[in-house]
Formats: C-alpha cells, sequence, structure tokens
C-alpha cells in the first residue's frame, strides 16, 4: 500500500452526503482481521524511497492518529471564526488527555 498514491477526490472535501456515506461505508467495513502488509513510500523527488512491514491493525492505529490531528486543525479553525463550543477534549491525542487527568490529581 502506498498513501501518496492513493485516489484523491475533491468532492470529499465540498460534498456532505459524499462524505457521510464514505464515512458509513468505512465504519461498515473496518473490522477486518488483521494481516501483513507492506508500506510504500518516498520523500522529496524520490531520492528516498522506503518499503517497510507493517499490518492492518497498525495503519488503523495510524489513521486514528491522524485524524485526531485533522480534528485539531478543525478545531483552529472553528474557534477563530466562530462563537461554537468545542468539546475540550476535541482534537486532542489520547496520551495528553490522560496526562492531563494525572497532572490534575
Amino acid at each position: 500500500m502506498n498513501y501518496d498514491e492513493r485516489k484523491r477526490d475533491k468532492r470529499i472535501e465540498t460534498d456532505k452526503d459524499l462524505a457521510i456515506g464514505l464515512l458509513q461505508m468505512i465504519s461498515n467495513n473496518i473490522g477486518k482481521t488483521n494481516k501483513d502488509l507492506q508500506l510504500e513510500g518516498s520523500y522529496d523527488d524520490h531520492s528516498c524511497e522506503y518499503i517497510i512491514n507493517t499490518n492492518y491493525y497498525r495503519e488503523i492505529v495510524y489513521n486514528l492518529e491522524h485524524t485526531v490531528h485533522h480534528m485539531a486543525l478543525i478545531r483552529v479553525g472553528i474557534t477563530e471564526v466562530s462563537a461554537i463550543a468545542i468539546p475540550e477534549e476535541f482534537g486532542v491525542a489520547s496520551s495528553t488527555i490522560k496526562y492531563r487527568k494525572e497532572c490534575a490529581q
């Protein structure tokens, strides 16, 4: 698998119904069994290419963590342009939430 070569579709960013449908499809199909995978990619001008062993569960965890990163960016945008109240933990990594709770005690 190669994230750099994934299919990109601008409509996902602009068509709410399409995005919701894709999220439902992902939710319905995410519970697959673990299997070994190879992750391919490169940096910059392809002078640093790599192929590493990974697995389905590891990539699901990566995508979850990356989603939190995007949620943090969404949080910044919302707070800059509106007064919408966002839950305190929205866009915050679970390890940071755990750390904050430990510090508060």
